[in-house]
């Protein structure tokens, strides 16, 4: 049993007999960069029962202009954007927004903030440190989902 923000969760069970975490939304909070006037956080973590694992990050306009927000065609391969688990072992992401919605496109205002999801699968390894890595953007690494 782990002890999550104060409420008691089982571990799950993956296919390989490994534990993987249950279905529930976990906080990270950890900055990933700022580069263009732009604020990337991973907020949290979001696992399902479907076997999935939902990274939503949030990007903060932090200019004094509107920033124009869209997914390019075709969106870029889902291998830049990965998880370097503590066994060695990287997962690429198996879908994002962009992928799921090839046309989304926003006008983000001075200080508006919007969340954007990567999902990979929910591997056993995410019960464990691990490093989140988006092409041209550091890697952030000791994430801890508990």
């Amino acid at each position: 049993m782990l002890l999550a923000g104060g409420i008691a969760a089982l571990l799950s069970t993956h296919h390989s007999g490994q534990e993987t975490l249950p279905p529930g939304k976990y906080l990270v909070n950890r900055k990933i960069a700022e580069q263009d006037g732009t604020l990337y956080m991973l907020a949290n973590v979001q696992t399902s029962s479907n076997g999935l694992a939902t990274f939503n990050i949030t990007e903060t306009n932090e200019t004094s202009a509107a920033n124009a927000m869209k997914c390019t065609s075709p969106p870029p391969p889902l291998s830049d954007i990965a998880v370097r688990l503590s066994s060695g072992q990287v997962d690429d992401a198996v879908a994002t927004m962009c992928t799921d919605n090839p046309t989304w496109q926003i006008s983000l205002g001075p200080g508006q903030t919007i969340v954007y999801y990567v999902r990979f699968r929910n591997n056993p390894g995410l019960a464990q440190p691990f490093t989140f890595k988006v092409a041209g953007l550091p890697a952030v690494s000791g994430i801890r989902l508990s």
